[in-house]
């Protein structure tokens, strides 16, 4: 949302929506509470079927990116995608795409 409008809702106090929270990028999504489970259990089930060293490394970089110069977060971009390129995932993930089919879960989950 961007520090600004995060400063100008910190400060003043104001009472909003979900709709606003949504609009302003302060959620991921709205949904009714009878559906709350259901979502999060899709978006859950999305990300354990991520390859799960691409999803680490990823993570850390998002962390680390607002302490990080960009030479610093490219260096580290860089060492993530030589580490995961060596991975049963990445072999994974090209096959798939070669044969033009859906992945199979996380090979290295499996170990």
């Amino acid at each position: 949302m961007g520090i600004h409008k995060a400063k100008e809702i910190t400060f003043t106090g104001r009472v909003f929506g979900a709709s606003e929270a949504l609009a302003l990028g302060m959620v991921n999504a709205v949904v009714p509470t009878d559906q709350l489970d259901v979502a999060t259990r899709e978006i859950v089930d999305a990300i354990a079927a991520g390859p799960p060293l691409a999803l680490s490394s990823s993570k850390r970089e998002l962390d680390n990116a607002g302490q990080t110069s960009l030479a610093q977060a490219l260096e580290a971009e860089a060492l993530a995608q030589s580490v995961n390129a060596q991975t049963d995932d990445m072999r994974e993930a090209l096959m798939a795409y070669a044969e033009r089919r859906q992945l199979t879960s996380p090979v290295s989950r499996h170990r």
